[in-house]
């Protein structure tokens, strides 16, 4: 079979010409300057804003609960606090975010590395004060950014102390804090960072009162958490097993450990002159009682009637004490 008979010369002239205008192509699209290419640098704290940690979510909800009760007890009116979750944000993408009017506490959590922040926002310390003097909570709009007066900056201490007050508890599931006060800070020093690309969580607590709602913030370096992160980025459901095999052996050491049960068979009464011309022999009536309180470590536990039973003075139980029963 000839060429002629599968391709004309025709299509042959259309094969050879296709084939060079492909290789022609080909040519100029290597000699185009490359896209550029964006580097990823997999230690850039920017990483870490889509983790989670689930304990410290925990951790808040008790700072909420505590709290609630600590600012009910200060401002004697119903006050609810509520923790949102989490949130991780680049340091200079939250302070920019920042409203005018806000007081800022720098403090460390010693004995954990760096500082924190406390961001108290404004009308969160209107309506404290306006419920502290007998209001409903409102808070004053258009407040003038940074000015707060003396009554509102004793209003902030109260919530700081209750803050420091409870953060150690609520923490020490995890690790032993201690909240330190370090200095306030304005806004334009918490806006100059020496690394603002850093990683922050910011913890926010919305505060309720009758009338209003507000909030704060507290705002920890990521940095700040990594002697503990491992701890924080626990499975929840996992600590939940953990913690019911420690309460199931901790029970069961309890019901195996010894007690000393004491039990009075009968008292007597008498006087002192009696008690010392007692001798050897004399009887001391006793009544006829035959029923013993028994306790231990000074708790009734049970009445018993006391009597023989095998050749041995033996007790058997006739009712519980309701304090031994509720326990």
């Amino acid at each position: 079979m000839t060429d002629s008979e599968i391709l004309s010369q025709k299509e042959k002239d259309a094969l050879l010409n296709d084939a060079s205008n492909q290789s022609k192509n080909y040519e100029n699209t290597q000699k185009q300057a490359p896209e550029a290419v964006a580097s990823y640098d997999f230690s850039h704290p920017a990483h870490r804003l889509n983790l989670r940690l689930p304990v410290l979510e925990v951790i808040n909800e008790k700072i909420a609960r505590e709290l609630s009760r600590h600012l009910v007890a200060s401002f004697y009116m119903p006050i609810k606090a509520a923790a949102n979750m989490p949130s991780f944000e680049k340091y200079q993408d939250y302070v920019h975010a920042l409203p005018e009017s806000v007081n800022i506490i720098q403090f460390k959590l010693d004995p954990l590395p760096g500082s924190a922040l406390l961001i108290v926002n404004g009308e969160l310390v209107s309506s404290l004060v306006d419920s502290f003097f007998g209001g409903s909570g409102i808070s004053v709009p258009n407040k003038e950014p940074g000015e707060f007066t003396p009554t509102e900056r004793r209003i902030i201490e109260r919530l700081r102390l209750a803050l420091f007050e409870v953060l150690p508890g609520c923490w020490s599931s995890i690790i032993d804090l201690k909240p330190v006060f370090q200095t306030e800070v304005s806004s334009s020093q918490v806006t100059s960072p020496a690394n603002p690309t850093d990683v922050v969580v910011v913890c926010t607590f919305e505060v309720e009162l009758v009338s209003e709602k507000s909030n704060f913030q507290i705002v920890l370096p990521f940095s700040m958490l990594d002697p503990c992160r491992a701890l924080l980025t626990n499975d929840l459901q996992q600590m939940k097993e953990h913690d019911a095999e420690w309460l199931q052996g901790f029970s069961q050491g309890v019901m195996e450990s010894e007690i000393e049960l004491l039990g009075v068979i009968a008292e007597s009464e008498m006087k002192l002159q009696q008690l010392l011309d007692l001798k050897e022999g004399d009887f001391i009536p006793l009544g006829q009682s035959q029923v013993a309180e028994f306790s231990s470590e000074n708790i009734p536990l049970f009445d018993a009637t006391v009597g023989i039973s095998n050749g041995l003075v033996s007790a058997s139980v006739l009712q519980w004490r309701k304090v031994a029963a509720v326990s």
